[in-house]
């Protein structure tokens, strides 16, 4: 398995959070993908892979707020094994030019190239 499989089935360990290992189109609150920002080289280990898991929220904006309490931490604590996370935020994140901004939860974090 590689990173994202590896990333996916970590997010998809948390309840209500229905992950794929890459995008995927939908507003569906809780489902959630896999993304490759960045590598950055060179370095003496080799690559280091930039990630970051999408988590879909409720347009609500209450509602929103009360998932990102719900699952932030369960999915920090789910993630942390696969990936050193740096930040965990939600957001408002437009995934197709000229499309709309929607309410996400944003999980980065680093890992070694495989």
């Amino acid at each position: 398995m590689g990173a994202r499989d590896d990333l996916s089935n970590a997010a998809n360990s948390v309840p209500g959070v229905a992950c794929t290992p890459k995008y995927r189109q939908t507003t569906e609150t809780g489902h959630a993908f896999v993304q490759l920002d960045h590598v950055e080289y060179p370095n003496r280990f080799g690559g280091i892979v930039h990630w970051r898991v999408y988590v879909m929220l409720p347009a609500d904006r209450n509602e929103a707020e009360q998932y990102v309490e719900d699952k932030a931490l369960a999915l920090y604590n789910a993630l942390r094994p696969y990936m050193v996370v740096t930040s965990v935020r939600p957001q408002d994140t437009v995934f197709e030019a000229g499309g709309p901004a929607l309410p996400t939860l944003v999980i980065e974090g680093t890992r070694e190239q495989e």
